[in-house]
C-alpha cells in the first residue's frame, strides 16, 4: 500500500495543519470590520455612554484613515485589518492630514485619538492585535502651537464699559 506524503501529514498533524491556516486576528478583515462596528455601535454608545455626534465624529475619524489607505496605500477597502494600521501607515497619514488635507494640527491629533481608541480596543478583544497596538503607541501628535491670548488695555475695557447702549 502506498500513501501520499501529504495525506501522512496530514493525518500525523491535523492540529498542525489547522493552527498553520487560521489567520491571527490582526491579520483578518472579517475581524476587522466586525470589531470596528462593535467598537462603534455598542462600546461607544452603549458602554462608554458617548453622545451619538461623538460617536459620529470617530466613524468619520475611521473612515477618513480607510479612504487613505484606500487611496494613498492601494488597499482594498474589504481586505482591510488592525496590521494595516502600523506605524508607518499611521504617521504617513499625520502628514497627509496635514500637507494634503490642510487640516490643522489640533483636528489631525483629534481624528488620532479616535483611531488610538479603535486600536486600544482591539487589543483588549484579542492578543493577536496588542503587538500592533504597543508597536504604534509610541506616535506622538503633531504639535500645536498655542496662539497669545490678547487682552483689552485698561483704557479700551473702560471705553467700553462706559459706552451707551445701542437700542
Amino acid at each position: 500500500m502506498i500513501v501520499e506524503k501529504s495525506s501522512l501529514l496530514e493525518g500525523l498533524l491535523p492540529g498542525w495543519m489547522a493552527m498553520r491556516k487560521r489567520t491571527t486576528a490582526d491579520r483578518d478583515s472579517a475581524f476587522f470590520w466586525n470589531n470596528a462596528s462593535e467598537f462603534l455601535n455598542r462600546e461607544l454608545l452603549d458602554i462608554r455612554k458617548k453622545s451619538p455626534n461623538t460617536v459620529e465624529n470617530y466613524r468619520r475619524s475611521l473612515n477618513g484613515y480607510i479612504d487613505f489607505l484606500e487611496s494613498e496605500k492601494l488597499i482594498k477597502r474589504k481586505g482591510i485589518c488592525y496590521q494595516d494600521f502600523n506605524k508607518y501607515n499611521l504617521k504617513d497619514y499625520l502628514l497627509y492630514m496635514k500637507d494634503k488635507q490642510k487640516l490643522s494640527e489640533k483636528t489631525c491629533n483629534l481624528i488620532m485619538t479616535a483611531i488610538r481608541a479603535l486600536r486600544a480596543y482591539a487589543s483588549e478583544e484579542s492578543i493577536d492585535v496588542t503587538a500592533v497596538y504597543i508597536s504604534v503607541k509610541t506616535i506622538k501628535g503633531l504639535p500645536v502651537t498655542q496662539k497669545e491670548i490678547e487682552y483689552f488695555e485698561s483704557s479700551q475695557l473702560q471705553a467700553l464699559l462706559e459706552a451707551p447702549p445701542k437700542d
